[in-house]
């Protein structure tokens, strides 16, 4: 085999005879020279030519597949479909997000543990009305017959009803009235822990919201530190990773809007 100048040539096991023309040409293989003769590769082994030509080839690559699949493996473990992965940096020409993500329970919490100014039940959770637009309806009180909601302790036992402050039930959250004062209301409370559970939505592309409005209603800040996460429960029982949030609410208002990808896809008039 001829070897042109500038070639990079991969060689693997077997004999390898060597011949070059003159003393100034060689082969150079971890720290020997070869000159005319063998060079025998056993198996599983393999060098790369480079730089041919000129004064010599020199053999900058030396390797064993065996060896160099034992230390990948002892390094990285094996990346599955169900594979997490970080890294500092990306870069990459085209960044495919699957947007396939579906949500069937709706919390209401305080996840940065902010409480309200009220010198009262600053832990407690108070509102009037929650609606979920999606393709122009509001999805909670069309199937609020379904539903599952309750208040209930969010670091310890998120599955267990911790009622509700007098006769302002969950469930008022989401049907559609807007009660005086307030339609429900958790045990009071000093501590950031409590939680509103909505379960048992039908199963919704988070693509397909329009907005999520939380309807406070009234002038108080009793709404300050409070955030919406939408969860997969069938997926994630534990509700320990939420597919989308909203910002931590911050200021006193009536009305909270927020807004998703498909409010640029139709037109509604919400209040």
């Amino acid at each position: 085999m001829e070897i042109q100048d500038e070639t990079e040539v991969k060689i693997s096991s077997g004999v390898v005879d060597i011949v070059v023309d003159g003393v100034e040409e060689f082969i150079s293989l971890n720290g020997y020279t070869y000159l005319n003769g063998t060079l025998e590769l056993l198996e599983d082994e393999g060098i790369i030519l480079n730089n041919v030509g000129g004064e010599g080839i020199e053999v900058i690559n030396y390797f064993n597949y065996n060896k160099l699949k034992d230390d990948v493996e002892g390094k990285q473990d094996t990346i599955t479909l169900s594979t997490d992965l970080s890294c500092n940096s990306l870069s990459t020409n085209q960044l495919i997000v699957n947007e396939d993500l579906y949500f069937d329970t709706i919390v209401i919490r305080r996840p940065t543990d902010v409480l309200n100014p009220d010198s009262a039940n600053r832990g407690g959770i108070i509102l009037n009305e929650l609606q979920c637009w999606v393709n122009d309806e509001n999805i909670l009180p069309i199937n609020s017959s379904t539903l599952v909601s309750y208040y209930a302790l969010w670091d310890s036992d998120k599955y267990t009803d911790i009622g509700q402050y007098q006769n302002f039930v969950s469930e008022r959250v989401y049907n559609n009235v807007f009660e005086d004062p307030y339609g429900t209301a958790s045990p009071p409370t000093e501590i950031t822990n409590t939680a509103l559970i909505i379960r048992e939505i039908p199963r919704t592309r988070i693509q397909d919201i329009q907005s999520l409005i939380v309807y406070n209603r009234v002038d108080s800040g009793r709404s300050i530190g409070l955030a919406i996460e939408l969860y997969n429960r069938s997926n994630d029982p534990n509700l320990e990773t939420p597919l989308a949030s909203t910002e931590v609410i911050t200021t006193t208002e009536n009305v909270y809007r927020y807004d998703f990808p498909a409010i640029h896809i139709h037109y509604i008039s919400f209040w």
